[in-house]
């Protein structure tokens, strides 16, 4: 019979494989959501060679994947005093997550594609035998414009 702690260790496990997953099914590496699942489940906070030994992984996957989950808001820096390595945790709140992906990643991206969208316009040469092309731009237009109406609709849905 598996005593508590193993019990625990396989929760863990499986937690680390269900946030794998679901960055799989995102797009995201597989060792950046597995440090994100190993964070989340964590009662302590852990510094990136806890991270490191706990998910078998390299001292560059670890940093890289930390400082990634550190810029989209998903990972906070946790200082404490007399401790001389840096410590991090999960962000939990899904609404704080959500809002500061798009925040930090999908606004400014919208932003800059209304720009990318113009300039796409311009490269098109003149002439009825480049409709197909303008066609193309043309849905593009629209899946920028649906895209940026339905941001504000996110962020009211998360406030």
């Amino acid at each position: 019979m598996a005593t508590p702690t193993e019990k625990l260790v396989e929760w863990e496990n499986s937690m680390i494989e269900t946030f794998a997953s679901g960055g799989d099914t995102l797009g995201f590496p597989r060792s950046v959501s597995m440090i994100y699942g190993l964070l989340f489940c964590s009662r302590d906070p852990l510094s990136m060679e806890d991270v490191m030994q706990r998910l078998s992984i390299s001292k560059g996957s670890a940093s890289q994947g930390l400082r990634q989950l550190t810029t989209v808001g998903a990972v906070k820096k946790q200082i404490q005093l007399g401790e001389r390595k840096t410590l991090y945790v999960a962000e939990r709140s899904l609404r704080r997550l959500v809002q500061r992906l798009i925040d930090s990643n999908i606004s400014l991206r919208l932003e800059r594609g209304a720009d990318n969208v113009r300039a796409l316009y311009a490269m098109i040469p003149a002439g009825p035998e480049y409709d197909y092309a303008r066609g193309c731009n043309d849905s593009l237009e629209a899946w920028h414009t649906k895209a940026s109406k339905l941001l504000p609709m996110i962020n009211m849905i998360l406030k």
